[in-house]
């Protein structure tokens, strides 16, 4: 065989190598392994989140005096003013454009922006938070400015939960009826029992 048959015959079989290696490279590429998974580049997806406590039927109180309106917005009117520290009744579990819904003393809405949480074991002083107890009566309940006086301050709904002052101040009259003392959400005296029956309630 001449150089020059060689030559030729080597540089053939060179174009062949060429031409398969070309043909077989993209296979190749596609075949290879991806360097990170989908699950490797967003691992908080692997994680549970924990949950929210239900915050509905939840105490809370006020960081200063406040007005509880008929929706959420402050073109919806007024239901009652609030004083600082007051309490109140959640009844929904998250705020909605700023406002949540309540139940006590008043349905309707406040800022919940100027809500904390109510703090039990503070002293009574009239002006915030106490022992939980709720309205039993069906006819609601009155609260006046002293026991057996003509200074009539409100009436709350049946089931409505009032708080006592801590301690308790309780008086007694001559007519069998027990005065209890309430811290919110109106400060003043209620009766709490009379002849047996019972008008307010341990919360649950």
């Amino acid at each position: 065989m001449s150089s020059h048959t060689l030559n030729r015959f080597t540089l053939s079989s060179i174009l062949l190598l060429m031409n398969l290696w070309a043909v077989q490279s993209p296979a190749r590429a596609t075949m290879m392994p991806p360097l990170h998974s989908d699950h490797s580049l967003q691992p908080s997806l692997l994680i549970a989140q924990p949950t929210q406590p239900a915050a509905r039927g939840q105490c809370r109180s006020l960081r200063k005096a406040a007005f509880i309106y008929r929706g959420r917005s402050f073109e919806s009117g007024t239901l009652m003013r609030l004083d600082p520290d007051q309490v109140v009744t959640l009844a929904e579990n998250t705020p909605v454009n700023g406002f949540i819904a309540i139940d006590n003393p008043e349905v309707g809405y406040i800022q919940a922006a100027n809500l904390k949480p109510c703090n039990s074991t503070t002293p009574g002083n009239g002006s915030g938070v106490g022992l939980c107890r709720k309205i039993a009566a069906k006819e609601g309940l009155e609260i006046w400015m002293q026991p057996n006086s003509k200074d009539f301050l409100a009436r709350l709904p049946y089931k409505s939960l009032v708080y006592l002052t801590e301690p308790p101040v309780v008086r007694q009259d001559t007519g069998d009826r027990i005065w209890v003392k309430l811290a919110s959400p109106v400060p003043g005296w209620a009766i709490g029992s009379m002849k047996g029956i019972t008008v307010l309630t341990p919360c649950t």
